[in-house]
C-alpha cells in the first residue's frame, strides 16, 4: 500500500490539529472566492444587454467573457506567483482583491468596446494572483489528512461567486441597469481587501535575500514542474476540460435567454442556485473522497475527475437537447457536480508534487489551463459558432456550438486518466524528495 510519506511523518502529519486560526484564514480565503467569481461570473448574465446597448457581435462577446480576460490573466499570473512565493502573501492578496474590485466597479463606466475590454483586462489582472495565494497558503497551513478538504472548500467559493454573479447581475440589471450591476458588485471587494491587510496572517517565515541565491529561475521551476508526469498530464486534461466547461456556464444564461425565452431574473436566480449547487456538491463529495482513498491510492486523484467527464458529457447532451427549461435548469445541477469533479484532486496533486517554495508557482500553472485556456478559448469558440451557425439555426445555433465543445471535455477526461497510471511513482518520488529535504533541515540545524 503507498503512503503519502514515511509513517513517522504521516503520524506527525495527523497528529495537528485544526485551530480556528486555520479555519478563519480558510473562510477568508472562500471569501476571496465568493467575490472573484462574482466578478468575473456577472458579465455572462449581463451579455444580452451589453450587446444590445453596445452593439457588439457574438463574437466580440466571446472575447470580452474569453480571450480578454484570459491573455491578461496569463502574463499577470506568473509574476503573481514569482511575487507570492517570495513575499508577505496577506499583502499580495489584499492588492489583488482592490485592484479587480475597482476594474469591476470600472465596468460599468465603459461605452465602447475597448473600454469593457481595458476593465475586464484590470479584473483578470487582480484575479490572477487570488488561486495562486489561496492555493500556498492553504497547503501551508492545514496538515496532510486535511488539505483535500480545504482546497475542496476552495471550490465552494467560486460556486457561490457564481450564484451571487448570476442572481444579482439578473436582478440589478432589471431593477436599474447592466452599468449599476457592475458597479454596485464591485464595491465590497475593497471592504474585504481591508479584512484581509488587517487581520490574516501569513505563516511562512519571512525569506531573506539568502533564501534565493541558488534558487531556479522562473522558467527551470517550471521546466521542473513539467517534467513529472502526473502534474504535466494532469494539466493537460484539465486545459481541454476547462475550455469546454467554461464554454458551458459561460453561455448557459444566453442559452436559456434565446432557446427558452427566460427572464434575467429567472434565470439569475435558478440558473444560479443549479450552479452552486451543483460545484459545491460536486467539489465537496470529491474532496472528501480524495482524501480517504487518495492517501492510500493515488491513482484515485486522476479518476475522480475521469468518471466526471463521463458523466457530465451525458448530461451536457440532455441539457441541451430538452425541449423544457425547467428540465434544462434540473440537469444543470447534477451536470456542474459532474465538472467539479476536477477540482479539489487537481489542486491537491499540484500542492503535494511541490516543494514550499514552489506552491503559489504550481496554483498559477493550474490558474494558466484552467482560466487561460478555459476562459479565453471557451466563451469565444463558442461565440464563433453562434455567428457561423446562425444563418442556417437562427436563435437555435447556441444548443449545436455548446454540443460541438464535449469532444475537448471527453478528451481532458482521458487525459486525467492516463495522469492516474502515473500517480503511484510520482507521488512515492514526492514523498522521498520531502523525507530527504526534513534530514537535510536537521543535519543543517544541528551544526
Amino acid at each position: 500500500m503507498l503512503t503519502m510519506a514515511s509513517d513517522s511523518a504521516t503520524a506527525t502529519v495527523r497528529s495537528e490539529r485544526i485551530t480556528p486560526r486555520m479555519i478563519y484564514t480558510l473562510v477568508i480565503l472562500v471569501l476571496v472566492g465568493i467575490f472573484s467569481f462574482i466578478d468575473r461570473q456577472i458579465i455572462t448574465i449581463l451579455l444580452e444587454p451589453i450587446k444590445q446597448d453596445i452593439h457588439l457581435s457574438d463574437t466580440e462577446m466571446g472575447l470580452l467573457t474569453g480571450m480578454a480576460f484570459a491573455a491578461v490573466y496569463l502574463f499577470a499570473s506568473f509574476p503573481l506567483a514569482r511575487w507570492t512565493d517570495r513575499s508577505d502573501r496577506r499583502v499580495v492578496l489584499a492588492f489583488c482583491v482592490a485592484l479587480w474590485s475597482l476594474m469591476t466597479a470600472a465596468s460599468g463606466f465603459a461605452h465602447v468596446f475597448w473600454q469593457l475590454c481595458a476593465a475586464r483586462a484590470g479584473v483578470a489582472a487582480g484575479e490572477a494572483g487570488a488561486n495562486p495565494v489561496s492555493q500556498s497558503l492553504v497547503a501551508d497551513i492545514f496538515p496532510l489528512h486535511f488539505r483535500a478538504k480545504a482546497m475542496a472548500a476552495l471550490t465552494i467559493g467560486p460556486a457561490l461567486g457564481i450564484f451571487a454573479g448570476l442572481f444579482l447581475g439578473g436582478w440589478l440589471a432589471t431593477a436599474w441597469s447592466w452599468r449599476a450591476a457592475f458597479v454596485i458588485v464591485g464595491a465590497p471587494g475593497l471592504v474585504l481587501s481591508a479584512v484581509i491587510w488587517l487581520t490574516i496572517r501569513d505563516p511562512r517565515a519571512k525569506p531573506t535575500a539568502a533564501t534565493f541565491v541558488d534558487e531556479p529561475s522562473l522558467w527551470t521551476k517550471i521546466a521542473i514542474l513539467w517534467r513529472i508526469p502526473t502534474f504535466r498530464l494532469a494539466m493537460i486534461g484539465l486545459g481541454f476540460h476547462s475550455v469546454s466547461g467554461y464554454a458551458w456556464t459561460g453561455w448557459a444564461p444566453t442559452f436559456l435567454i434565446r432557446v427558452h425565452g427566460m427572464s434575467l431574473t429567472d434565470i439569475g436566480l435558478w440558473l444560479g442556485l443549479s450552479t452552486a449547487s451543483g460545484v459545491i456538491l460536486g467539489g465537496v463529495i470529491t474532496g472528501a473522497i480524495a482524501d480517504r482513498l487518495g492517501a492510500n491510492d493515488p491513482r484515485w486523484y486522476g479518476w475522480l475527475p475521469w468518471y466526471g467527464t463521463l458523466a457530465a458529457c451525458v448530461l451536457a447532451v440532455l441539457f441541451a437537447l430538452t425541449p423544457s427549461p425547467g428540465m434544462s435548469i434540473m440537469l444543470f445541477l447534477p451536470m456542474m457536480a459532474a465538472i467539479a469533479t476536477w477540482g479539489a484532486p487537481t489542486y491537491a496533486l499540484a500542492q503535494y508534487v511541490v516543494d514550499g517554495r514552489s506552491r503559489a508557482l504550481a496554483a498559477a500553472v493550474v490558474g494558466f489551463f484552467s482560466s487561460f485556456l478555459g476562459t479565453g478559448l471557451g466563451p469565444l469558440v463558442v461565440g464563433a459558432l453562434n455567428d457561423l451557425l446562425a444563418p442556417h439555426f437562427g436563435q437555435e445555433a447556441i444548443r449545436y456550438s455548446l454540443l460541438l465543445t464535449l469532444p475537448s471535455l471527453f478528451l481532458g477526461g482521458v487525459f486525467y486518466l492516463a495522469a492516474s497510471r502515473t500517480a503511484k511513482a510520482d507521488f512515492a518520488a514526492a514523498a522521498d524528495r520531502r523525507i530527504e529535504e526534513q534530514r537535510q533541515l536537521s543535519r543543517a540545524l544541528q551544526q
